[in-house]
């Protein structure tokens, strides 16, 4: 990440339909029957969060260890898994 935070478009693509607030106020619930969907990627969900961390953690100094890179990874896994955890409502993986 470039620490310049997401571009309005994202921001405004990170909100959920059913509840007009940002994706990182939604239960884990929902943002795995998003990943389930396709409504959302792994990868535009960890760069949101990243993008947040980014953002309040200089004020609010709450992460310790910073593995954004490690983290930029992960989403890049298949999805598979995650899809077939939605579908079977057994909640085992969320990034």
């Amino acid at each position: 990440m470039n620490g310049c935070g997401p571009t309005p478009e994202l921001e405004q693509a990170m909100i959920s339909d059913a509840t007009d607030k940002p994706i990182h106020y939604q239960p884990a619930t929902t943002l795995l029957e998003m990943l389930g969907s396709g409504q959302i990627s792994s990868v535009e969900l960890t760069d949101h969060f990243i993008a947040r961390i980014e953002a309040l953690d200089p004020v609010i100094n709450a992460v310790v260890v910073r593995t954004f890179d490690a983290a930029a990874r992960l989403p890049k896994l298949p999805i598979l898994r995650v899809r077939k955890v939605v579908r079977s409502g057994r909640c085992t993986v969320c990034p």
